[in-house]
């Protein structure tokens, strides 16, 4: 970014980041479904599981480090309850698994149990 003065440069790199979630590990079952495990920057990990529908994707994410549900297909929710994500967190998540798709397939659907459980 160098139409931006060095001062304010400097700024912005004392005081912020691009985030961005790689997947630690990619698992695929033979209906399609794809399980993406990231490592957060404190080294907790989280899952996302990607799940194929007829004509689009849903994407059941994480907004907590671990989960009060114990669900048998999903490590998180074996651990309990140990945070709420960030918001860059959750987010990057999605950008993560859309950047592992073909441009013309689209996640249409976002689920996550914790919210479910909220409300």
């Amino acid at each position: 970014m160098s139409n931006l003065g060095k001062g304010f440069r400097q700024k912005l790199t004392e005081r912020s980041w691009i985030s961005w979630l790689e997947p630690r590990e990619i698992q695929a079952s033979a209906d399609g479904t794809r399980k993406f495990r990231f490592v957060l920057e404190d080294g907790e990990a989280i899952e996302s599981v990607l799940l194929p529908e007829r004509d689009h994707w849903t994407l059941c994410l994480s907004t907590q480090v671990g989960c009060t549900l114990s669900c048998k297909f999903c490590l998180t929710g074996k651990r309990g309850f140990v945070r709420n994500l960030k918001p860059a967190e959750i987010i990057d998540q999605i950008l993560a698994v859309r950047a592992t798709l073909p441009p013309e397939k689209r996640i249409r659907t976002l689920f996550s149990w914790a919210w479910e459980s909220r409300f």
